[in-house]
């Protein structure tokens, strides 16, 4: 009996729940066009823009005021920045005056001088101290090659020397910027090399330095053995061995300066450059006349640089003029080489 009630009453509410049928959400009903819609007050303002007009009126009432204030408090300042004024320009102009005077322009670089007067400064570098030297190649070829601190660390350690000793690179490094500077290609340069074991070595200006440090080795190795090397067309010598003193190969009354970084006395080189070029105006000869004048009465000047060409030492010659410092900082041997060419070209005109 219970069984039977119970599966009456189940029957009983599924079929009221076939008749009601599923509830569905209620959708919300949109207005028609006839009512009214609600807005929001803030952003009906924002649409009409009043507070956009309210805002811009207060900005012209605050910038009404402060011109006000400001004309009435320019016309006392007027008369200060007008003698303020004055006064600079009196200095620019004396300021430039000078300038003119000693031959400099706005970008503190020297005038250049006339080709005249270029013509009679001569320019000679010297690298001092080269490291190159000759050992004997391992093998059965059994030839001398030049000595490097990376493939001879055997040889070097063996006879108790610093591996700094033998680094070639730091010269062909000096020659590739000296070499292929636009000084040199005009034929006003003139290099040598001393060697570390005192061999003198000459360089001419027409010599090509192999770009990779092999084939500059080869070139030295052979240099050292037969004391001269020629190039592949033309017998004269690009490389040679000549005999010292180096003051024996230059002209009377070279100056000779020491580029070290062991000095207190830093130069610009610009400056220094154009003093050098002016020894050779005489007394009352102006440097403005005719360039034939110059040619005539113009003396010569000859400069020697010597420039360290070694990992770390010092450079002292008893027989220099004077010792310069290039730079605030320690440079490379092969930056040395390329301001002091950059110098001389801006002063020649050298392009």
């Amino acid at each position: 009996m219970v069984t039977q009630l119970d599966a009456a009453e189940r029957r009983k509410r599924k079929s009221s729940k076939s008749r009601d049928g599923p509830k569905r959400k209620q959708k919300r009903r949109r207005p028609t066009d006839d009512e009214p819609q609600q807005v929001d007050q803030r952003l009906l303002e924002l649409l009409t823009g009043k507070n956009e007009e309210e805002d811009l009126k207060k900005i012209d009432s605050e910038n009404s005021s402060e011109s006000e204030e400001e004309e009435s408090g320019s016309s006392s300042g007027e008369d200060e920045a007008s003698d303020a004024d004055e006064k600079p320009a009196e200095e620019n102009e004396t300021a430039a005056g000078a300038a003119a005077a000693s031959g400099a322009t706005n970008d503190t670089w020297p005038r250049r001088i006339s080709d005249a007067h270029a013509k009679k400064v001569n320019v000679t570098v010297l690298l001092e101290r080269a490291n190159l030297e000759t050992v004997k190649q391992s093998g059965r070829s059994g030839g001398m090659v030049l000595l490097n601190c990376e493939d001879h660390r055997h040889v070097l350690k063996k006879s108790g020397r610093d591996a700094n000793d033998a680094r070639p690179d730091i010269t062909h490094q000096c020659l590739l910027a000296l070499m292929d500077s636009p000084l040199n290609k005009a034929g006003r340069l003139k290099v040598y090399i001393r060697t570390a074991k005192n061999v003198l070595i000459e360089v001419h200006p027409q010599t090509r330095v192999p770009r990779t440090i092999r084939r500059f080795s080869g070139l030295m190795a052979e240099l050292l053995e037969k004391f001269k090397v020629r190039g592949t067309s033309g017998s004269t010598p690009l490389l040679k061995v000549i005999r010292n003193p180096i003051t024996s190969h230059l002209p009377v009354g070279t100056r000779k300066v020491v580029c070290t970084y062991n000095t207190d006395n830093i130069v610009d080189m610009r400056e220094h450059a154009a003093k050098m070029a002016a020894l050779a105006i005489p007394e009352g000869l102006n440097v403005g006349e005719d360039e034939e004048a110059i040619e005539e009465q113009a003396e010569e000047v000859n400069v020697l640089y010597v420039i360290g060409a070694m990992a770390h030492g010092k450079v002292s010659e008893d027989w220099a003029d004077d010792n310069i410092c290039v730079s605030e900082y320690p440079l490379s041997a092969a930056t040395v080489c390329s301001r002091l060419t950059y110098t001389y070209e801006c002063l020649f005109g050298i392009l």
